[in-house]
């Protein structure tokens, strides 16, 4: 108790310095100066303090958990439960994965485009069509007066990408937080609900100013809650939807497949029944694809593995997601700009304008701040409190127009114009990892590396720089970018008979345009022409 108390202290001083400029920066974006909006947030910070103390409290179980993950993908990646692990200066072991966060793997087993088959007698060789994928992620699609409604500003884009991929016999994959239904629209009747699960301990006749919850009955009304949400995010986009049943969906398996994020994470099966039937049927958390040699074997060793990537950040990892990221959506994510920053059409100009040479930064991030690169001394001490209020989590400070830190804050996100980029997942010790257990594990018996696709961090990458200084390239990790959080910019991967590529839609008057990325050795990705 004492501990808790002490604990509590801490908590309740940094709310004391915290809330008043979160509050502020949340009124420079989406926090109406309402009576009820301000009601709605401090009722709602107890709800986010209580998030914090867990965190605290359980930071070596969060670490072991994301450890963990990093096995339960080597577990999926196999097909196996359990593998064999050949650490260094140790004899080799077996781990054994329970309870894999990918609850849900669907496969596909693609044939070659030329393949020998038994013909009258003989044998001969047969060709077949293309094997051909698109990905996208990150939509963030919500009901029509969601305060954070982005993805419409999309939508008719990304509908007319969507036909020329269905005429062009692609096959569709929608890889996480397609769906935004974490993020809600606050009322007295969800806040009340959230508020009577909060209970409170005292010692020596002194109640906690911070208190508790149960998190099993608050998950009942997340689900119940969600669910009247999901709802109002179909009927509000029907026509998408639609558009996705009938060209894709309804094809077969190998047309349509929707992969579970942290914003859409469909935890109840009372969720997946609100979906068209055959979206339904294609849900899953992760997708493994094996090509089949010209001898028409299947070969067990997936050339991609492509799931949301959720399950390596510390604030989203399954295990710990509904204290931590789902409380930071919840009570503050409808304040500012959702779970991550929106790039309007004045910030997207620069990648999307024909008339303009373009790239995009291609260099893996990190989750913590890694020291300070800043030559005034304002911004060194500047960047260790804006970044501390994140919890020590990287800022891509590089978005912002300024390249003063302590300039960006007062002029950019103090005035409304845009919210922090926050990284909290590194691909750096992402990749690190899978770089490791590919020399360490069953892996390493594989003709070619697996390669790992996800989204989540709103960025595309392919063979990306693994640090600004350094020349090392990340060969076997992409990143589908966003799909809705890009203004008139709609990023994806297309994988056409085992070959990738990065590329983004846009539009220009009333027509569309492709372009595709090309990486350099610098960390860029540069923009190429990539006509329709």
């Amino acid at each position: 108790m004492k501990k808790n108390i002490s604990i509590n202290f801490i908590l309740i001083i940094m709310s004391f310095v915290t809330k008043p400029a979160v509050k502020t920066i949340a009124k420079a974006f989406s926090l109406k100066n309402t009576t009820l909006d301000n009601k709605f947030f401090d009722a709602l910070w107890e709800l986010f303090q209580i998030g914090n103390k867990y965190k605290r409290d359980h930071e070596d179980e969060i670490n072991k958990s994301l450890n963990a993950n990093y096995f339960h993908l080597i577990a999926a990646i196999l097909g196996k439960k359990r593998f064999k692990f050949f650490p260094d200066f140790f004899p080799e072991s077996t781990i054994t994965v329970n309870n894999n966060v990918f609850k849900r793997i669907k496969t596909f087993n693609i044939k070659p485009n030329r393949f020998r088959i038994r013909r009258n007698g003989r044998n001969v060789w047969a060709t077949r069509g293309p094997s051909k994928f698109v990905i996208f992620s990150d939509h963030h699609m919500t009901e029509n007066d969601h305060r954070h409604s982005y993805f419409k500003k999309n939508k008719g884009l990304y509908k007319e990408a969507l036909n020329y991929y269905a005429d062009k016999n692609y096959g569709l994959i929608e890889n996480g937080d397609v769906e935004e239904y974490t993020i809600f629209e606050p009322t007295v009747k969800i806040i009340n609900s959230y508020n009577s699960l909060i209970e409170k301990d005292s010692f020596l006749g002194i109640s906690e100013d911070i208190g508790s919850i149960n998190w099993a009955k608050l998950k009942e009304k997340r689900i119940s809650n969600r669910i009247e949400i999901l709802k109002k995010i179909i009927h509000d986009n029907n026509d998408l939807y639609t558009l996705i049943e009938d060209r894709f969906a309804t094809k077969g398996k190998r047309y349509y497949t929707k992969i579970t994020g942290n914003h859409d994470p469909y935890e109840s099966s009372n969720l997946v029944d609100l979906l068209p039937v055959n979206m339904a049927k294609n849900l899953c958390d992760a997708l493994r694809i094996n090509y089949r040699n010209s001898d028409y074997e299947i070969v067990k060793e997936p050339k991609y593995f492509i799931t949301h990537g959720h399950q390596f950040d510390s604030t989203t990892l399954p295990q710990h997601a509904h204290a931590l990221g789902e409380v930071f959506s919840e009570t503050l994510g409808w304040t500012i700009q959702g779970a991550d920053r929106i790039w309007d059409s004045q910030k997207t100009d620069q990648w999307r304008n024909s008339n303009l040479s373009s790239s995009f930064r291609n260099v893996l991030a990190t989750a913590d701040k890694e020291g300070s690169v800043s030559n005034s001394m304002i911004d060194v001490i500047g960047e260790a409190v804006f970044e501390s209020l994140m919890h020590n989590h990287e800022i891509a400070w590089e978005y912002f127009d300024s390249s003063s830190k302590t300039q960006a804050v007062a002029t950019e996100v103090m005035t409304g114009d845009e919210y922090y980029k926050v990284r909290h997942l590194s691909e750096t010790k992402l990749v690190e990892k899978m770089d490791y257990y590919s020399t360490k594990t069953e892996l390493k018996n594989f003709k070619k590396k697996t390669k790992l696709i996800i989204g989540h961090t709103h960025e595309p990458r392919m063979k990306a720089r693994k640090r600004i200084d350094r020349t090392s390239q990340a060969g076997n990790y992409l990143n589908s970018g966003s799909a809705g959080r890009f203004e008139n910019l709609i990023w994806g991967i297309e994988l056409v008979n085992g070959q990738e590529k990065i590329i983004s839609w846009t539009k220009e008057g009333s027509s569309i345009i492709r372009n595709h990325w090309e990486p350099d050795n610098s960390g860029k990705l540069i923009k190429k022409g990539y006509p329709i």
